[in-house]
């Protein structure tokens, strides 16, 4: 399988899953919205797709939730991709085996990513934060070891 440029993923973010982006993110990724499961947190209106094979997990939000529509029944979609992560494996499963983006390697530690991206806007031992718009890149980490277990994207601020 080929893996999109980091861009493709940007750019389908806030986008619906039946928009052309959305659709065409589905369609890299050989989606169909029935692989859309709910939170496990249970949130209503927010839908997930984990992938551990692939190393990488999509985000949705019901579109209900974020603007008002007419007739609509929250929980039944369209789905807005409001978050991506892609996963180094170092917690279970796969690495994405695509480019990250801005140069990020799972290999690197927090001197090479400051070195890199700068200094985050927000940091802790499990998660730091940087703005880059468009969007917010969050890297989590595993406390024990520093290590980079996944590297997650949203929009810094909502097209809809």
């Amino acid at each position: 399988m080929n893996y999109p440029d980091p861009q493709f993923i940007i750019d389908a973010l806030d986008e619906t899953h039946i928009s052309s982006r959305g659709a065409h993110l589905f369609e890299v990724f050989n989606l169909k919205e029935k692989d859309l499961r709910p939170d496990p947190m249970s949130q209503q209106g927010r839908r997930i797709y984990e992938d551990k094979t692939r190393g990488f997990q999509l985000e949705y939000e019901d579109e209900g939730r974020r603007k008002k529509i007419v007739d609509h029944e929250i929980g039944k979609g369209p789905w807005v991709l409001d978050q991506f992560f892609l996963r180094s494996g170092i917690s279970g499963g796969n690495p994405y085996p695509g480019v990250l983006p801005y140069g990020i390697k799972f290999e690197m530690n927090r001197t090479e990513l400051g070195a890199l991206l700068g200094p985050p806007v927000s940091s802790n031992q499990r998660v730091e934060i940087w703005s880059r718009a468009p969007i917010r890149l969050l890297l989590n980490y595993e406390p024990k070891s520093g290590a980079i277990k996944s590297v997650g994207m949203q929009l810094l601020e909502s097209k809809i």
